[in-house]
Order: structure tokens, then sequence, then C-alpha cells
């Protein structure tokens, strides 16, 4: 195979052009067999190394940057992409490229399953080699590839224990064309990878945990300090948009009369958005969280064929440009008092543990609004029986008609 340089650690190291300092026996097939155990002995180098990075850092995106980096040099790539894989919304986010200048321009990160080449083998499990994209029609986008001179794909799904966690994407130049030693050492390289996505999730997902048990707290916190319900509601939507990010975040309450949504509580976005929007009963994706009483997620809520919105609201939402929408209820008890929900760009994929944290925030905000109200109708019975205490103390304490009549 011949060689190619690489901007990271572990590629600088890889695979050499020449022999190095060492002699070659004189005959040509002892110096082809040489030249072999040299190759060998380089890529084993180098898959050493990915495995003490893998041991040495946590962090997601720094483990997959390398990850991508090592298959270009290995595997002799023109450019490398890894995709993690969330099967519970059955798409597909290319999180880190083997030379993100390559990559940057790429018109699509999060793919659907069975969209693209990508999607397929999402789907299929299975990899794919195209020594040729242009006769096949999974190929996608071509403007991209042809604008880059890729003419070659090698795809392998990346799981580990029956879980698909990835997708490594490598586009070539010229065919790839593996050896049975080249096969071994993909199969080990993505054994690797493997190891180290579910290494990293775990990490992430016990760092979110403690954020999100750090995030409440403070939020529990802040919310006992306040019975006014705006500001109950205005600490809710900005705690939630902190923590799970978005574009914006709101908090609904529900019109027991008529039925509507209104917003009393807006974070992020710009004045498309504010309080006192109201949503029509059914309309927009908190609309659908209250008939169905369970968390609603969306991709893009102008498609979805659940959402439906008044001329207004869609005006709004198309000036407010966010897409993809996670919305929960709220409840006391049984009963249904409002919404919450966040908002992103186009392709956000909000996952389950996110509409776990979001349920959990509207737990605690519905108890605060709650304790708020009851707190409301106790100060107004107080008023009343101060002012029937003032009357009938007038009525007692006077003889005279007229005075009397005016109390009444």
């Amino acid at each position: 195979m011949r060689t190619r340089a690489s901007t990271s650690t572990l590629g600088r190291t890889s695979l050499p052009r020449s022999a190095g300092p060492r002699k070659k026996p004189g005959t040509t097939g002892n110096a082809r067999l040489y030249e072999r155990q040299e190759i060998h002995l380089a890529r084993l180098q180098t898959l050493t190394r990915l495995n003490q990075l893998i041991a040495s850092s946590l962090d997601m995106n720094e483990v997959l940057r390398e990850i991508a980096r090592t298959a270009a040099t290995l595997l002799e790539g023109a450019s490398a992409a890894f995709a993690l894989v969330d099967e519970s919304t059955q798409t597909v986010e290319i999180r880190a490229w083997s030379d993100e200048s390559i990559g940057s321009d790429f018109p699509k990160r999060t793919l659907r399953f069975g969209e693209g080449v990508v999607g397929w083998i999402a789907v299929h499990r299975q990899p794919v080699n195209l020594p040729d994209m242009s006769v096949d029609d999974r190929v996608f986008p071509h403007d991209w590839l042809s604008a880059h001179g890729f003419t070659s794909l090698l795809g392998v799904p990346v799981i580990h224990d029956g879980a698909l966690l990835a997708v490594l994407c490598l586009n070539g130049r010229r065919p790839f064309v593996l050896s049975a030693e080249d096969q071994d050492v993909l199969d080990a390289f993505v054994g690797q990878a493997a190891v180290a996505i579910r290494n990293a999730r775990l990490f992430d997902e016990t760092a979110a945990r403690q954020r999100g048990a750090e995030a409440l707290v403070e939020l529990g916190r802040a919310l006992s300090e306040t019975l006014d319900p705006e500001v109950v509601g205005q600490r809710t939507a900005e705690s939630v948009l902190a923590l799970l990010g978005g574009r914006i975040a709101g908090l609904y309450r529900l019109e027991e009369a008529t039925g509507a949504l209104v917003s009393t509580a807006v974070a992020g976005v710009g004045p498309a958005f504010g309080r006192n929007v109201v949503f029509a009963p059914g309309t927009g994706v908190v609309g659908v969280a209250l008939r169905e009483r369970a968390p609603v997620v969306t991709a893009d809520l102008l498609t979805d064929p659940r959402v439906t919105f008044t001329p207004d609201l869609r005006a709004r939402i198309e000036r407010a440009g966010y897409r993809a929408v996670l919305a929960v209820p709220l409840f006391i008890k049984d009963r249904v008092i409002g919404a919450l929900s966040v908002g992103d760009a186009p392709g956000r994929a909000f996952r389950p543990e996110d509409a776990q944290l979001l349920q959990t925030f509207a737990a605690q905000a519905a108890l605060a609004l709650e304790n708020a109200r009851l707190f409301e109708e106790s100060a107004a019975r107080r008023r009343e029986a101060e002012a029937l205490a003032e009357v009938g103390h007038a009525i007692t304490s006077s003889l005279d008609p007229q005075t009397i009549l005016s109390f009444i």
C-alpha cells in the first residue's frame, strides 16, 4: 500500500514511505517480504498508539477525530468520516472527519436510517465497498463528491455486543482493494473503535446525569425562593435551554375554559416568540403532547403530519428558525396543567434521555406552579376574609343606617 501523510500524532508515526535506516536484503523476494513486514509493524504501532489514546481520553469528539484520522492513514483513504448511530431516533450523525477542511462543507451531517450509503449500512449492518460510486443510486451528494474528486467508497458498521454504535465511511480517489491482511487490520481497528465509543458514551452519560442532577438542584433552590408564577416559568425555561441546548425553550399554561395553551415563559430565539402567544387546542407540538399525555419528539415540526398550526403560528415558527422539537406535558397528579418544550435547528435528534430529563424539569416546574397557585388562592381568601371582617366590625360598631349601608 502507498502511504499517506497525516496531521494527527498517530498518522505521523504509522506507515513510513521508506524502509528507514535499516538495510534491506538483496533479493527482490526478500525485499518485498521485508517491506510487508515493515508495513505490518508500522500498522501494529499505529493501532497500539490508538489504543493508548483511547485509554487516556474519554472525550468523545477527540476520540472520534483520532479514529477517523487513523482510519484514513491505515486504509489509504483520501477522507474518512465517523458517524454515531442513535437507534432510538433511527438517525446517524457524522461527528468527525479525518480532515475537517474537507468535511466542513458536507451538506448534511444527520441522516435517517436508509438514507444514502451510511444510512443503508445502519439498516443492514453490512459493509459496503464501491469501486465506482457513480453507478450506485444510494450515493449522495454527487456535487460534493465531484468537487473533492472522490470516486470510491468503503463503509463499515461498528458493532459492539450486538449493538450498532457507529458507521465508518472512507472516500477515495481509487478503489479500495483489501488483502487478507488489510481486512485483519480493519477488523482490529473497528474493534478498537467500538470499545472507544462505548467508553466515551458511558463517560458522557455519567457526566450528563451529573449535570442534570446539579441543574435540578439549582432549579429547585431557585424555585423555592419565589411563589411568583412568572418567575417560576422563566427560571424553568432558562434552565432547560442551558442544560439541553437549542434555540428556544418555552413553558405553556393550559387555559381550562378554552383548551388553548398560552406561553408564559420563553428563553432563547428573538422577538418572533414571546409570552402570551396562544396555541389553539391541539396545535403545535405542545398540543400533540397534551393530546397524547406523553413526550413528543419531531425532527421537523413544519413537515410532521401530526402537527398543525394556525397561519400566525406557522409564520412565527418560520421566522424563529427552529424545527426539531421535544415537548412534554405538565401534570399535577393526573391533571394536565400545561406543557414544557425545547426546540433546535433542523437535524437535531433528541434522545430518550433528553425526554426523561425534560419530564423531570416539567414535574418540578408543575409542583412549583401549583404551590404558587395555592398560595395565591390562599392569599385571595385571606383578603376576602379580612374584607368581610372589616364589614362586620363596621356594622356592629355603628348605629348609623347610612354608614351600615355604605359597607353593604
